[in-house]
């Protein structure tokens, strides 16, 4: 019998947290269409001699694109009236600070894209080299590699992942890569989705009621939040042990439910709905957002999770620009291979 198995396969392994560094040579950073790096000085103040929203654009060996960057800046956005800005207002219950963060408006970086060209190559939105685009979004700042960096980026105005300027083409798919923490504000793909992707240090979920103004932990009061979205990024471990070494050791992390990282009370009444669609993935314990988990005030409060499985990941063609994956064989039949 000629049975068709291959033997001493190797197994399936999750990627090194190390893939998605910011650095020259790593996958996901040489293989990115646009390249946003928040540059902040000793102080962790914006550097804006390159760009006045102190947020780069730079090419596969990390040195600026002036040209790219400025057409960028000049593009019109809600972060300080551009497209990406930096912010410090976010306040972190869970990191005990002020996030340094580099925030997109992604519909107004598509809209740059299709009337300034701003990505790699001169590449459109439509571009599918990858099975879509890639946006690499870096912070440059003197604490990037700490155990604890109080650094990150976030997208708002992301309901929807295409351009509405005229005449633009449609994005076929999204991956948003950094090695800092993520965050979503609001809808993430939640009309008309297509493949998207988030890979990164940790991954927070703040909903469309969001407002960095709302410091206090009474006014933290979500609203129904949908995302939709495969998701790779660090989880904590209970009382610093992963697996079941950890359950009976007095501490306890939120488990996965806690993979996205909450920052109001969604169990106020009336308790409100996250709505996810995608995969989780654990990178394992992440390595710059350190701040340890506690429920309930003054971090969060869990919401209805209307949570599942992407089904649309089943097949090949719907899987977000080059995330991990892997493939395997079934057999199916035994084929008799007959001798003379």
């Amino acid at each position: 019998w000629n049975e068709m198995i291959q033997t001493d396969v190797l197994e399936v392994t999750i990627p090194e947290p190390e893939i998605l560094d910011s650095t020259p040579g790593e996958v996901y950073w040489d293989n990115a269409d646009i390249r946003l790096v928040l540059h902040l000085d000793n102080s962790n103040n914006p550097v804006t001699t390159a760009g006045d929203s102190g947020v780069e654009i730079r090419d596969a060996s990390n040195i600026v694109d002036s040209s790219r960057t400025n057409d960028l800046n000049d593009c019109p956005g809600t972060i300080s009236g551009r497209p990406v800005g930096y912010t410090d207002s976010f306040y972190s219950n869970r990191e005990g600070g002020d996030i340094h963060m580099l925030d997109i408006d992604l519909q107004a970086l598509l809209d740059c894209v299709h009337t300034d060209g701003i990505l790699d190559s001169g590449k459109l939105l439509d571009d599918d080299t990858e099975g879509g685009l890639v946006i690499y979004a870096a912070v440059d700042g003197p604490d990037a590699a700490e155990a604890q960096s109080l650094y990150g980026f976030r997208v708002k105005n992301a309901n929807e992942l295409q351009s509405i300027e005229s005449g633009a083409a449609t994005v076929k798919g999204l991956t948003l890569v950094s090695d800092q923490a993520a965050y979503t504000w609001g809808n993430f793909n939640a009309l008309n989705k297509i493949p998207a992707a988030i890979l990164s240090d940790a991954y927070n979920a703040l909903s469309n009621s969001w407002s960095d103004s709302n410091t206090s932990w009474s006014a933290r009061v979500p609203s129904n939040t949908t995302v939709n979205a495969g998701i790779l990024a660090g989880s904590d471990t209970t009382a610093g042990t992963e697996g079941s070494g950890g359950q009976d050791s007095g501490d306890y992390n939120g488990g996965l439910e806690n993979y996205p990282r909450f920052h109001e009370q969604w169990a106020k009444s009336p308790k409100k709905d996250f709505n996810y669609l995608g995969s989780f993935v654990s990178l394992g314990t992440p390595r710059h957002s350190s701040g340890a988990w506690s429920y309930g005030s003054p971090q969060y409060t869990a919401p209805n999770r209307y949570w599942g499985f992407d089904t649309d990941f089943n097949d090949a063609d719907n899987l977000p620009p080059i995330t991990p994956r892997f493939v395997y064989l079934r057999q199916q039949l035994f084929l008799r291979d007959f001798e003379q």
